[in-house]
């Protein structure tokens, strides 16, 4: 007797790829795969219009660093050696911003908060970025307080990644 629907052990042995075989659509990992993807790609279109300023700025300073903050839909990076308001520079400091959140792949969606901070460098001829970062989790909200409740993620994310040879 077959159960669900009528169906038999031979029907549903084939009806069901096997578990080794690869699944990118029931693949959990496959959305992160091609959000990194596009995220890789986005940086590499903001890339030409911040690429002078890194390598001047890298000279003349040695290094920009930055912070940010995100999750609950919003990502927000300061770049912590220069003023945002300046006119002169705010277009270029949007675009570092662009810059930041896609080539490390800051996410901004979830209930979640990740704080991080990090420099772009130069070594040798290479423009460089390191960074870390810590993740909060939301588990619940304190209604009397009229706050988000946060776990904290002991898992802290960092690395060391080339942006481009000069």
């Amino acid at each position: 007797m077959a159960l669900f629907g009528g169906r038999n052990a031979a029907q549903d042995a084939n009806a069901y790829p096997s578990s080794t075989e690869p699944q990118p659509a029931q693949d959990p990992n496959s959305f992160m795969v091609s959000w990194q993807q596009a995220m890789f790609k986005k940086a590499k279109e903001v890339e030409p219009k911040v690429r002078d300023w890194i390598i001047y700025t890298l000279k003349e300073d040695g290094a920009i660093p930055f912070t940010w903050e995100s999750g609950n839909d919003e990502a927000f990076v300061e770049l912590t050696s220069f003023d945002a308001e300046s006119p002169e520079l705010e277009e270029t400091i949007w675009s570092m911003q662009e810059y930041i959140i896609y080539t490390l792949a800051i996410p901004d969606a979830g209930e979640f908060q990740m704080d991080g901070k990090g420099e772009i460098y130069l070594q040798g001829n290479e423009a460089r970025i390191r960074y870390e970062s810590t993740y909060v989790e939301i588990v619940d909200y304190d209604e009397e307080l009229d706050e988000p409740v946060y776990e904290k993620v002991e898992e802290k994310d960092s690395g060391d990644k080339l942006l481009f040879t000069i």
